[in-house]
């Protein structure tokens, strides 16, 4: 016999405010010396609950930005993972709790590199803003250099 169920956990519309519009737009502004004609790419690095890719995707398409947004994070796991954050143009990322551990799986090793200024992602990115976020943490926007 097998059971099973589905769980949709609902809650009010909040009122806090997690940036990603504005961090959006900040990754538009900054780029606006590059004449590349494709999008430019955004890795989101944490899969928390409010400042996760799909939230990026989500504005990046309401707002008709130039903006693909990727992860390398989820349930499978990302095989070309590295390949994807090298090859990108920002990375956000946060202090803190980046989500379940099941599913952030090297998120918290990049995070740890982009700190570090000489390991090979912290010399190919540099930190442009940190952005507080409503759980106390910081939101952190690299640019590839």
């Amino acid at each position: 016999m097998f059971y099973t169920e589905s769980v949709h956990i609902a809650s009010p519309p909040r009122s806090e405010n997690w940036q990603a519009q504005f961090i959006l737009h900040r990754i538009v502004d900054s780029a606006t010396t590059l004449t590349n004609s494709r999008p430019l790419i955004l890795t989101v690095l944490p899969d928390a609950p409010f400042f996760e890719p799909n939230v990026f995707i989500y504005y990046a398409d309401v707002e008709q930005l130039p903006i693909q947004v990727q992860s390398v994070t989820g349930v499978l796991p990302v095989k070309d993972a590295r390949t994807k954050v090298f090859a990108s143009d920002y990375i956000l990322t946060k202090s803190g709790d980046l989500g379940p551990l099941w599913s952030v799986q090297d998120a918290g090793v990049f995070t740890e590199e982009l700190e570090d200024k000489v390991s090979e992602l912290g010399v190919q990115f540099k930190l442009i803003e940190t952005y507080p976020l409503p759980d106390g943490s910081i939101g952190r926007l690299y640019q590839h250099k």
